[in-house]
């Protein structure tokens, strides 16, 4: 599984929690296409984290609209939480227990 996060291109640290926020715990919005109009706190992927099944898709996010992101790799495991996972848009939901270990992800 692939997810950009945040970093300066001089920021080597390491993955943590909180590289794995949903938008709800972010305070974020998700972007809508002009004129559409949708209660996003009813669907319950706005709670989950995002990440995608192909390298390629994160490395055309990652261009768009911050350049200072990374590549961060790894696997979702069931004792992590929930996930749904896209296979037609190769996106995969998490759903993070509170104190979930994302350290294998790098």
């Amino acid at each position: 599984m692939y997810r950009a996060v945040e970093r300066k291109a001089d920021d080597n640290r390491g993955i943590t929690s909180d590289d794995f926020k949903s938008y709800f715990e972010l305070n974020k919005r998700p972007k809508m296409p002009r004129g559409v109009k949708k209660d996003y706190s009813k669907d319950p992927h706005f709670y989950g984290v995002s990440s995608f099944l192909k390298k390629e898709i994160v490395e055309q996010i990652m261009k768009f609209p911050n350049p200072n992101k990374k590549l961060a790799v790894g696997y979702v495991y069931k004792e992590g939480g929930p996930q749904d996972t896209n296979k037609g848009k190769q996106h995969v939901c998490w759903w993070l227990f509170e104190g979930a270990d994302v350290s294998g992800f790098f």
